[in-house]
C-alpha cells in the first residue's frame, strides 16, 4: 500500500493500514486465498501523487505486490500524475481501493 505515514496526512495512513490489517489478518486466520496468506507492504507518499506512483511501481515491480492496495495520493489534484507506462502492462495485476477523498464545493 502507499499512504502518508507521516506529517499532517499520517492519521489517514495510519487508519487505512490498520483497517487493512484487520481485514487480512481475518483472511490469513482463515487460511489465506487458496491457502496463501497475504502480507501487506506499506510505503510512505506523504500524501503527494507523484510519491504515490513512485511507491506504486516499487511495489509492483521491485516488491512484487499482487496487487498493489489502498493507494493514497493527494485529494486535491485531480486527476494526479498518470500511471507510468511500465505498470500499464496488461499482464501486471489490478489495483484495487484507490482511495479519494471527496471534498465539499
Amino acid at each position: 500500500m502507499s499512504a502518508p505515514f507521516k506529517g499532517a496526512s499520517r492519521s489517514l495512513g495510519i487508519e487505512l493500514y490498520r483497517g487493512s490489517m484487520a481485514y487480512l489478518s481475518e483472511i490469513n486466520r482463515a487460511g489465506g486465498v487458496h491457502g496463501r496468506t497475504i502480507a501487506l507492504k506499506a510505503h510512505d507518499d506523504g500524501y503527494q501523487p507523484d510519491q504515490a506512483i513512485k511507491n506504486t511501481v516499487k511495489l509492483m515491480l521491485e516488491d512484487q505486490g499482487l496487487p498493489a492496495l489502498r493507494l493514497c495520493g493527494h485529494a486535491h489534484r485531480d486527476p494526479g500524475p498518470a500511471a507510468p507506462e511500465e505498470i500499464r502492462q496488461p499482464a501486471l495485476p489490478p489495483l484495487l481501493s484507490l482511495y479519494r477523498r471527496a471534498t465539499a464545493a
